[in-house]
């Protein structure tokens, strides 16, 4: 759970998932960039996620899906978790990116 209220939270995080891999980006209030890493959808990847997440408490992350094992994941790295509707994440992609061209750190 969160102990900091939503204004006062000095990181953000949002991660893009796929089958095989996922992308993290993690950004400070004012949206600079802090941290932004690729790991794989392994036991390995997702311990090496969860040092990450140690190094920033109470991090809140976004992330287009409610359930599953991504979801499960980021409950076991001890981050806050903020579903995101696919659809909202999809319109977000048309304003920052109108030729269609898929990336993976834009989407996270």
């Amino acid at each position: 759970m969160n102990a900091l209220p939503w204004n006062e939270q000095p990181y953000f995080a949002a991660l893009d998932w796929a089958r095989a891999h996922h992308d993290v980006v993690i950004i400070d209030r004012l949206g600079q960039i802090k941290e932004a890493t690729r790991f794989d959808h392994t036991a390995e990847g997702w311990q090496s996620f969860q040092s990450l997440a140690r190094r920033y408490p109470h991090l809140p992350v976004a992330v287009e899906t409610s359930h599953g094992t991504v979801v499960e994941q980021l409950f076991a790295a001890g981050v806050t978790v903020y579903p995101i509707n696919p659809k909202a994440a999809e319109r977000y992609r048309e304003r920052h990116a109108p030729s269609g061209v898929k990336d993976d750190q834009r989407d996270a």
